[in-house]
């Protein structure tokens, strides 16, 4: 119960930190100015996207963590069905961070963005 305890304390703190960061991103997306030509506007935006990958990367840390809390409870039923459920959450993991349909979306390129 140790062990899935950290796993939830870690994710709780995963969560706290990427929701005061995306609210970080927020303020700097609202601090942009709107004309384009303005110098701080391209500094600015960078700024809120590296925020904002921060926050995402930490959200998805502590998605992770969920994930293996619950698995760390096969360890109630013994070593084999942890096995199992550790086996199964990488490859739940795997599927929905590399091979799914989500992601092909989001790596596709935009026509006329290409450099």
């Amino acid at each position: 119960m140790l062990v899935v305890l950290l796993f939830l304390a870690n994710a709780f703190l995963k969560f706290v930190w990427a929701h005061r960061l995306f609210g970080y991103c927020s303020v700097l997306m609202a601090a942009v100015p709107n004309k384009a030509d303005e110098a701080l506007a391209y500094p600015r935006a960078e700024q809120a996207a590296e925020l904002s990958i921060t926050a995402a990367r930490s959200f998805n840390r502590a998605m992770r963590s969920v994930y293996f809390a619950l698995a760390a409870l096969g360890w109630l039923l013994g070593p084999v069905p942890l096995i199992v459920a550790v086996v199964l959450t990488v490859g739940v993991l795997y599927r929905r961070e590399f091979a799914s349909h989500s992601r092909e979306i989001l790596l596709r390129i935009p026509p006329g963005t290409q450099t």
